[in-house]
């Protein structure tokens, strides 16, 4: 069985935020092949290790796990696990994943 794999060219990916498949992007974080995905104001430091649940939302982790909000701009500490909510939500079609 043959599957098609790569990267999306930039022309795609400006479609699909403009379909609405890619919710919350910038149009400047479009490069040739790749979209930069932005960090919203809500990282959190993890305590401990933790394995998410399929189709798990950062909230509902953040109530189950040992978390402490880490404030923005400050800088993050070697071997620990940071949890933060991106500014941009994906829908994507069969197939397509990132």
């Amino acid at each position: 069985m043959s599957k098609n794999l790569g990267a999306l060219p930039d022309s795609m990916l400006q479609e699909m935020i403009d379909a609405g498949f890619i919710k919350g992007a910038s149009s400047r974080n479009i490069s040739p092949a790749s979209l930069d995905l932005s960090v919203s104001g809500e990282i959190y430091r993890v305590n401990g290790m933790f394995q998410p649940r399929v189709h798990e939302t950062i909230r509902s982790l953040v109530e189950r796990l040992d978390v402490r909000l880490h404030p923005i701009g400050a800088p993050f500490e070697h071997e620990v696990t940071y949890l933060a909510r991106l500014n941009e939500s994906l829908k994507l079609l069969q197939g397509v994943y990132g």
